[in-house]
């Protein structure tokens, strides 16, 4: 009985070591979330699907309103308000605890701003035809546009523009294969 007793103690104690550094919060239906110790709402919002914690624009805890770096406890309830019209932010990054978040978070700003770099490049190269007196690039013949990416190491149109956006190449050197060769 002396062995049962202390097996029982030691497996209850290899729980609390084991499980220490965890809590368990529950969604509004009451399904339980394992979360890291100081997790946030935008760990708990990731956990549960990646679109919702996308979107997450606030948090309830409880019944209260909370901000989304607010560290959960064991026990907790836990309800996402979301907004389709909101996104993840650089700063989230400063609080979220779980690699899943981080991962997504950091996915959607390179996505963002690769985005924001092919409107960029587009912007830079239509200014130089511009210049040249030339259409805009969306106006440009396909096959025009396509021989720039035949002597370019770009394996696509967003690439090369994401590229040129980054200033990793000039605007020049893609347009010199769609103007005419007095320029």
């Amino acid at each position: 009985q002396n062995e049962v007793k202390e097996s029982s103690d030691f497996l209850e104690n290899l729980k609390i070591d084991i499980f220490s550094d965890r809590i368990f919060v529950f969604t509004p239906r009451c399904d339980e979330i394992d979360l890291p110790e100081c997790a946030t709402p935008v760990d708990f919002a990731y956990t549960i699907h990646s679109s919702l914690g996308d979107t997450c624009a606030q948090a309830k805890v409880n019944g209260g309103i909370v901000s989304l770096d607010h560290q959960l406890k064991n026990g907790d309830m836990v309800e996402i308000l979301k907004d389709e019209n909101k996104y993840p932010s650089r700063d989230w990054l400063n609080f979220v605890k779980t690699n899943a978040a981080r991962s997504r978070i950091r996915a959607y700003l390179k996505q963002t701003r690769r985005e924001e770099k092919i409107k960029e490049g587009e912007n830079l190269i239509n200014r130089e035809l511009e210049r040249l007196g030339q259409s805009p690039w969306h106006s440009i013949n396909e096959k025009l546009r396509n021989k720039a990416l035949q002597n370019l190491p770009y394996k696509n149109e967003q690439t090369m523009l994401a590229a040129v956006g980054e200033e990793d190449i000039s605007a020049y050197r893609i347009i010199k294969y769609v103007v005419s060769e007095k320029y």
